[in-house]
């Protein structure tokens, strides 16, 4: 017995057990109506009055039950539509059809809407609500209730509850349908694409076909394939032939390129050039806590100009003082320490000495300093300030 065959009868069986849990369904309220009619017929001369009002307030409730109910069904019933309009079910139907098959499914479908119609014409005064509130009491203006009605109601609930349940479970069975038949595509096309760029990297034929490019000599038992060159391997090669050549014309006949030696001596000479502009910059890094007296000849050439140029007004041309006082003689009024000649000459003084740290960088003042420094004792203004004795310096 085939797979589709087995699929039919089990779609049989199924059909017909629903055909009998609904026959059985109906009958259960058929009798129900029977014998409730009876109670009604022989009903014995005390009477008991249910109690309306709350029975009105179970009405209500059980109302409210069935409409969101019956909502919650007709929203899974539209989202079943859905499914069943999908490409994936269309083209089982078509399939289903062109092999023969029937759909068995309407029958049971429609059952559920039979029994409804069966229970409700089969209603009868003992399954009915009044609008004669007189024996209801208070609480009950307008209708009366009993409790054969809440019965109803209750069994009613419980059976579209039950449809709610189906219909979602037949809901989940359809959606997990669709989603493992996407799985199922998407590993075929993964599977395809991974055997396409393996065909178009190694170019090799099935294994089915491997007959048609086998030589015809073969050695201990070993025979050999007629396999083609993997393409990425061809396309490598043929990229290298052409860099060798572009390599070579490049580096050895139009030479517009350095070889590695060149290379390295525009290298080494930048490398030099960084350094002595690493050293410009850190000479420049001097101020009156770091400042020496420099006596190389062109630091002090530099250091004279600089003195005829911002100092022979208040100093004269050999330091022998008119405002400012002699700087020649061993008297100093801020002592002849270069580092405190460094911060005169950058900060200046209360009395009169400008500052020149806006005229003058760093290199300039350490210049000059020393060059006052080197001056000879020349007559003139008489000494001021405290006596210093100048530390010997060590010519550079």
């Amino acid at each position: 017995m085939d797979v589709r065959k087995k699929s039919s009868i089990k779609n049989s069986i199924n059909t017909m057990k629903a055909k009998y849990i609904y026959t059985l369904i109906a009958g259960l309220f058929f009798f129900g109506n029977v014998l409730a009619e009876s109670a009604v017929a022989a009903e014995p001369v005390v009477k008991t009055v249910p109690n309306y009002a709350r029975n009105f307030d179970l009405f209500i409730a059980f109302v409210i039950l069935t409409g969101i109910l019956l909502l919650a069904i007709s929203m899974i019933a539209v989202n079943i539509k859905s499914l069943l309009s999908s490409d994936f079910y269309r083209d089982k139907l078509i399939a289903k059809k062109t092999a023969g098959q029937k759909d068995r499914d309407g029958s049971s479908s429609v059952l559920p809407l039979v029994i409804l119609g069966v229970l409700v014409l089969s209603g009868n005064s003992a399954m009915a609500l009044t609008f004669n509130p007189e024996e209801g009491g208070n609480g009950m203006p307008w209708l009366r209730v009993e409790n054969s009605d809440l019965t109803l109601l209750l069994v009613l609930d419980i059976v579209l509850l039950f449809v709610f349940f189906y219909l979602r479970k037949l809901f989940t069975q359809l959606l997990s349908n669709i989603r493992a038949e996407k799985k199922e595509a998407e590993a075929k096309t993964t599977v395809a694409s991974f055997k396409k760029i393996n065909s178009v990297l190694t170019d090799s034929v099935p294994i089915e076909y491997e007959g048609s490019i086998m030589l015809e000599h073969e050695y201990d038992g070993i025979k050999e394939l007629d396999n083609n060159l993997p393409p990425w391997w061809v396309v490598m090669f043929f990229i290298t032939i052409i860099f060798a050549v572009a390599y070579l014309f490049h580096y050895h006949i139009l030479k517009t390129g350095d070889l590695q030696l060149a290379e390295y001596n525009k290298e080494v000479k930048k490398a030099d050039t960084e350094v002595q502009e690493y050293l410009a910059k850190m000479a420049m890094n001097v101020d009156e806590t770091n400042a020496t007296v420099m006596t190389g000849a062109d630091d002090l050439a530099a250091g004279k100009t600089v003195f005829k140029n911002n100092c022979v007004v208040c100093h004269k041309e050999k330091g022998e003082g008119d405002i400012g006082p002699n700087l020649t003689d061993d008297y100093w009024l801020y002592t002849g320490d270069i580092k405190a000649m460094f911060g005169v000459i950058k900060k200046g003084t209360v009395n009169g000495m400008p500052e020149h740290a806006s005229k003058l960088n760093p290199i300039q003042i350490q210049q000059v300093a020393s060059y006052v420094r080197s001056l000879p004792y020349t007559e003139g203004k008489e000494p001021q300030g405290e006596k210093y004795v100048k530390e010997p310096v060590a010519a550079e």
